[in-house]
Parts: structure tokens; sequence; C-alpha cells
């Protein structure tokens, strides 16, 4: 047994002391070549289990960002033919060069300023039910992560929407609001929230446009007006059939236009608009009044547009009249006999309506003669026949009023 123990490790030596201690004198050499033998096979056994593994055995996707990403091969565009590793994102078409456990740095950063995937938390908060309880405590359900970059947008949109001033995120109460909604929210200075709507409507007009890459013909209609501070507008609306076959309808352009407010002004106004939207090739009419520079934008769009389009171009029902104001032509013309009736009408109620203590006493004459008072006196605009069958329709009812004052 001596000449054996010297040749084994002290595991196998214990492990002999052991079975020698147990079974004492009557256990023989062939036993205890046994058991060192299992012991031998135990060891090499654990070894098995905690070996490392190989440097390209596949390494396990653990960092967070994999939730939002995934691979996948994809052509290589520097190696035609070759297909190589890509990290892409489950909410837009990117895609990145990654290595079998490389760094996730850039697919972090992108995910940071996704598109897409912010107008999908944007609109899991819009969507998120809200509870209520009968204490004091914030009524929101905050088990959506707070994003401060979704809130700004979402202001941003409102403000745009319903014409609110950029002040508003400053006003002590809306802040009060927002805070009970959430904790976590910041204030937001107007300057911010101006920058913001811009921002928005930059990616509004991005969308808008991928948008009209699928429309086949598009149709236009466009005016000019001159407003109180007589600034002259020109606003350029689109018209087109959607994939549904639904009537879409979006503003492209509301711009300030200098005069003159001639044919060949208004034209490159237009002409520009539509090169900017990249739609040049997709017009199929334009409407606009019966005003005669109007009449020379048409012609001036058409030699435009058949440069650009050749023979692919129809000229023939490309101009095409307004109706409204066809319609509105035909009562002035037919209610022309009425004209020194209507003026006088029209300067009678101007004529109250400038002055509160004229109205006024407009009012107690109608109570003194037993007209009873309803509706108030409408002023008309020369430009649409119904605004002046209103003032009419009005005025009728406080007839001896009217010539009594």
């Amino acid at each position: 047994m001596s000449d054996f123990d010297e040749d084994t490790s002290d595991g196998y030596k214990e492990s002999a002391a052991e079975l020698e201690a147990e079974g004492g004198d009557d256990m023989s050499d062939e036993e205890i070549v046994h058991v060192i033998s299992s012991d031998e096979e135990a060891r090499e056994r654990n070894k098995k289990k905690t070996k490392r593994p190989r440097a390209n055995a596949p390494v396990r996707t653990s960092s967070k960002v994999w939730v939002h990403f995934h691979k996948d091969k994809r052509p290589s565009k520097k190696h035609p033919g070759k297909l190589v590793l890509k990290a892409c994102c489950n909410y837009c078409e990117s895609e990145y060069a990654y290595k079998q456990g490389g760094s996730t740095s850039t697919l972090r950063r992108h995910h940071k300023v996704c598109k897409n995937y912010k107008n999908k938390k944007a609109k899991e908060a819009i969507q998120a039910n809200l509870f209520f309880r009968r204490t004091n405590a914030p009524t929101m359900d905050h088990s959506i992560e707070y994003d401060q970059g979704i809130i700004k947008e979402l202001v941003a949109k409102m403000i745009c929407l319903h014409e609110y001033s950029f002040r508003m995120v400053e006003h002590k109460w809306f802040n009060i609001l927002m805070k009970s909604m959430n904790p976590n929210y910041q204030p937001i200075g107007r300057k911010v929230i101006n920058s913001e709507c811009m921002q928005v409507f930059h990616r509004e007009k991005e969308v808008l446009k991928s948008l009209l890459k699928g429309v086949d013909s598009i149709s236009l209609t466009t005016d000019l007006w001159t407003s109180n501070q007589t600034i002259s507008y020109m606003c350029v609306v689109a018209h087109y059939i959607d994939e549904d076959w639904k009537m879409q309808t979006r503003v492209l352009a509301f711009i300030e236009l200098d005069p003159p407010h001639s044919g060949n002004v208004i034209a490159d106004a237009l002409y520009a608009c539509v090169t900017e939207w990249k739609i040049e090739n997709k017009i199929t009419s334009v409407t606009l009044d019966n005003a005669s520079n109007n009449d020379g934008a048409v012609d001036a769009l058409k030699a435009k547009f058949l440069v650009r389009r050749g023979a692919d171009f129809d000229a023939q029902y490309f101009h095409v009249c307004c109706f409204a104001h066809i319609l509105n032509l035909v009562v002035q013309d037919g209610t022309e006999v009425l004209d020194p009736l209507i003026k006088s009408l029209r300067q009678t109620v101007k004529y109250f309506k400038r002055s509160p203590s004229r109205l006024k006493a407009f009012v107690d004459t109608c109570k003194s003669l037993g007209v009873t008072v309803g509706k108030r006196l409408h002023l008309d605009c020369k430009a649409r026949w119904s605004s002046t069958y209103k003032m009419i329709k009005t005025a009728r009812k406080y007839k001896g009023a009217l010539t009594s004052v």
C-alpha cells in the first residue's frame, strides 16, 4: 500500500484511507483500484462541466437593446452577392453593421432618436387608461415610462391644432395640471415649444411627402386674398383619392405673396410649391376663380408643365373654373336690380354695428315698436351671395325699426 500511495494524488489517498478505515484489513487491492478509478472518472466529468465555451460559440444577446432590434443577414452593398450580418430596428427600416459579440452603442443611440418608436410610445400614452381614486394622489396610471420628449411633442401638436398661445405652457395652472398628471413633468418655456412646433411641422411635412409619393393624380385649388392688415396671402390645397377610395385634402402652402399679383407671379409661386413637394408630374388640374389674372396664370402654368412633362401633359381639362365663384356671379347678375336697396341696407347695418350706443338705441326702438329682438343684424361679404341673403333675411324682421330710425 505504501508504494501505491506515493504514485497517487492526495484525493486518491483520502479515498483509499477512508475505505480502508471503513472496511479494515479485509479490503483487497482490486477494490481500492476500483474506487480510485471511479474518483478519477468523477473528476473528468467535473472538468467537462466547468469547461469554458469556445471562442466561436454563440453568445447570448444579453443587452436590453435587443428588445428593440433583431439580427438578420442582408445583401452587402460593397460586395454584391455576399450576405452580411445586420442589426435591424423593429420600428423602422434602419439597419446597422454588426459583428457577433460587438458593441451595441450605435444601436442604443438610434433607439433614443427613433421617430417610429417615439410615435408608438405617444400613441400608447394617448390610449392609456385613466383610473380615478378617492385620494389626493395623481390620477394617471404610471405604468407607462415617462418621456419628456413625447410630452413636449404632444403639447406642440395641441398648440398647433387648437391655435393656442405659446405662452400657455408657462401658465401657472397648466403646469399644476401637468405636474398632477405626472410628477416627472418638467416645465417648458414658450421659446422651446415654439421651436418644437416648427420641428413637428417639418416632421409632418416629410410624412406627407412620403405619402404623396404613392399618389398617381393630384388636383390643386388655390386662391388669393388680402387681410385687414393689407397683407396678401396665397393658399394651395391638394386633393386626391387614397388607396381606400376616399377623398383626401391637404394644405401644401399658406404663403405671403407680394404684389403685383399678375399671372406670371401667381404661376411662379404655384409652380415653386409643386416642385418643392415633387409632385409636378402628378398634377392633373388647377381650380381658380374667374379673375383675369388667373387666366394669365393658367397659361403660364401650362407652358411650364408642357416643358416639364412633354406629351404626357394633357392641357384640355387643366384649368377648372371655381363653381362657387361662378354661382356668385350669376346671383349678383340676377340681383342687379336690387343693388341700390342692398347697398343702402349694407350701409345701415354697418352704421349700427360700428357703435355699441347706436346698437342699443336700435334695440330700444325695436322694443318701443313691439318688434321682437332676435338675431343680430348681419353684415354681408360681397364675394359671397349666401351672406348677402342672410343679411337681407335678418334685416327683414326689423323692417319697421329700420325705417323709423
